[in-house]
């Protein structure tokens, strides 16, 4: 009879450290689930997160080669209106030395005349 209760007792034992430990296997099996779940969604989020990413990036990407490209036009444009005023600044000095040169000139003839006119008398101061 202390044999029977004594395996009676033991098998209780077992029996409920059984359904404590199917207990904590499904409690167990709930959290890891859910971390399951959680890990997935994280990593969905950051998936939409490095292809947002990586859709700024081309898009920043297209518009620094826009920039870029009309930076470079725009340098083209400028050294050729730089080109342009320094050839028109080259002309103008040129005609402004032969305008120069052309005014002395004239100026020069006239000194001379009017030196040549004090120095013959008038035809009608004549005796």
């Amino acid at each position: 009879s202390s044999f029977t209760t004594s395996a009676h007792e033991e098998s209780e034992t077992l029996r409920q450290d059984a359904e404590a430990s199917r207990s904590h296997v499904a409690e167990l099996e709930e959290k890891l689930s859910s971390l399951t779940k959680h890990a997935y969604e994280e990593s969905e989020t950051l998936r939409q997160d490095a292809e947002a990413s990586r859709s700024r990036v081309a898009e920043l990407e297209e518009k620094l080669s826009s920039f870029t490209t009309s930076a470079h036009e725009e340098s083209e444009t400028l050294r050729q209106d730089a080109e342009a005023s320094r050839s028109r600044v080259s002309e103008l000095e040129e005609k402004l030395s032969s305008f120069t040169t052309s005014a002395h000139e004239e100026s020069e003839t006239l000194r001379q005349d009017a030196e040549a006119s004090r120095s013959k008398p008038l035809s009608c101061c004549r005796a």
